[in-house]
């Protein structure tokens, strides 16, 4: 099996990461997990054909906000930037985020304004229930900006070149156009296939610890609970 990184996601601190790593390997598309803070150098080696932004708590405004290796956008790969990683893009592009009154959660209807991109298959001037978790919101769009969709409070998506941009969570089951969103940005702007299947990818795995640790016992943890040991999964 191919091991290249078709897609990374970087953390930002979200609730919701492991959900859309879920939801992008549901789709057939292999993916890990990175730190905001990994290195320009490490994601060049690790050659993803996209990159998603996570969602986080925290404000772009901030001076102890995490941010982004301006340099990562130049890869020329397409990226995907959900709650704060839209405002982070937007931010670094010359956009302007404020802070909100109050922070907006739960359901929401948005319009979606253009068929193209994330929506494409959409009809223009359609409505769709999305998840909304966060505080600021983009209030000046960097320039060049296409407006995709947006709510009675906010723009709530837009795009730019081969950046792509939501304010709501499309990786939760609240929001029901998630799926078909990833599956635009995955398939359609980014080009992969739909060819990675999580039982392959146990196989190897298992057989790379097998070669590791030969007839040892492995005991495996996950929540910082023990599981059955590692032999049973290694079968």
């Amino acid at each position: 099996m191919n091991n290249s990184h078709s897609v990374i996601i970087l953390d930002f601190g979200s609730q919701f990461t492991q959900l859309i790593a879920r939801i992008v390997r549901e789709l057939g598309v292999f993916c890990e997990i990175e730190p905001y803070t990994t290195s320009l150098e490490k994601l060049r080696a690790q050659r993803p054909q996209a990159i998603i932004l996570s969602g986080g708590p925290a404000s772009v405004g901030s001076q102890a906000a995490p941010f982004l290796n301006r340099a990562i956008l130049d890869l020329n790969i397409p990226v995907l930037g959900i709650c704060y990683g839209m405002q982070l893009l937007s931010h670094l592009k010359a956009g302007q985020v404020e802070s909100g009154k109050a922070r907006e959660y739960g359901a929401c209807k948005i319009e979606i304004l253009n068929n193209s991109g994330l929506f494409d298959g959409f009809k223009p001037g359609s409505q769709a229930e999305v998840w909304m978790s966060h505080g600021d919101s983009v209030k000046r769009l960097p320039k060049d900006c296409k407006i995709t969709a947006h709510s009675e409070k906010c723009v709530v998506a837009f795009e730019m070149g081969n950046l792509h941009a939501v304010q709501f969570h499309p990786e939760v089951v609240h929001t029901e156009i998630g799926k078909k969103i990833f599956e635009n940005f995955l398939f359609k702007i980014a080009g992969l296939k739909p060819n990675w299947k999580m039982g392959d990818f146990l196989k190897e795995k298992a057989k790379t610890i097998r070669d590791c640790v030969g007839s040892s016992q492995v005991v495996g943890g996950i929540s910082g609970e023990l599981i059955p040991p590692f032999l049973l999964f290694l079968g």
